[in-house]
């Protein structure tokens, strides 16, 4: 297993500095793909992430002591790497998906994932050597390396989802993603769009060997991306006054883009999950 969780250091946009990078994804997860971002609006650039999946096994140690209960095994999600403000990821560009998953229970089994990867609508994988596929490990939930040892140059054809694509280690380096208690990986695949997409759902199905029931945990997101020729239009504040009863207005600085900013964002490395508490409820972030 440690031959699994062993990294050299993460990669993340050199444009960050670490304030910069404090600052920008606090509420976001594991980290930038190693890919440019852009110079400008950095609050909105981020990993837009959907709703965490998570699968309950029987602890071991209250099997072995005779009183068993059950707990969270592990957890999943997936998102993208994306910049509203600036309209990005755009058509014809490589950009990055991303799939976690995390060991929150202890199985007597173990705890092994299989991610299955789909894609959204006009989209395909674009994995080159200048855009591979990345991997990063972490055995405290704290620190994420890189894997540049299991880390798989492509991806194959899943056999249990039609057009899903199977991440796993490279040959030779097992069969499955090892996620103990407190361990987990996260896999970022760059991905390119033929044309513009909004709302267009994709998922990570994750079969978690756990000893237990072992069930495919779907993740899900909605991905955006946009037409680089077309600008991104503001409107001027207020545009609509309502009279009468009640008055609004229409929200400041509103921008002609979707509203994938209105995410849930869960980092499995925050303590809670480490130790098997219920995970926390997300903060929808208004898009204004």
């Amino acid at each position: 297993m440690k031959s699994l969780l062993s990294g050299a250091r993460r990669l993340i946009p050199a444009r960050f500095t670490r304030l910069a990078l404090a600052t920008a994804l606090a509420a976001s997860l594991v980290g930038a793909p190693p890919v440019a971002a852009p110079a400008t609006a950095v609050t909105t650039a981020g990993w837009y992430d959907g709703l965490v999946a998570q699968s309950t096994i029987t602890n071991c140690f209250s099997i072995i002591g005779g009183y068993p209960y059950l707990e969270a095994g592990a957890s999943t999600y997936v998102g993208y790497w994306g910049d509203p403000a600036t309209g990005w990821p755009a058509v014809g560009g490589v950009w990055y998906l991303h799939v976690v998953v995390y060991g929150m229970g202890n199985a007597c089994a173990g705890q092994y994932a299989i991610p299955d990867l789909v894609l959204p609508a006009h989209t395909s994988l674009a994995i080159s050597n200048t855009s591979p596929i990345y991997c990063f490990a972490t055995t405290d939930g704290v620190n994420w390396p890189q894997d540049t040892t299991n880390c798989p140059t492509s991806l194959t054809a899943s056999s249990y989802h039609a057009g899903a694509h199977t991440i796993l280690p490279l040959p030779g380096h097992g069969t499955a993603w090892p996620i103990p208690q407190g361990a987990g990986w996260e896999f970022q695949v760059p991905v390119t769009t033929s044309q513009v997409i909004s709302n267009a759902s994709f998922a990570a199905y994750t079969w978690i060997l756990d000893g237990n029931s072992s069930p495919w945990l779907t993740a899900t997101q909605n991905a955006y991306v946009y037409d680089p020729s077309q600008p991104l239009v503001s409107y001027a504040t207020p545009t609509v006054t309502w009279t009468g009863v009640s008055t609004s207005r229409s929200p400041e600085g509103l921008r002609s883009r979707p509203p994938a900013v209105r995410n849930r964002v869960v980092d499995p490395r925050e303590e809670r999950l480490v130790v098997g508490l219920p995970t926390p409820q997300g903060e929808d972030v208004d898009p204004s």
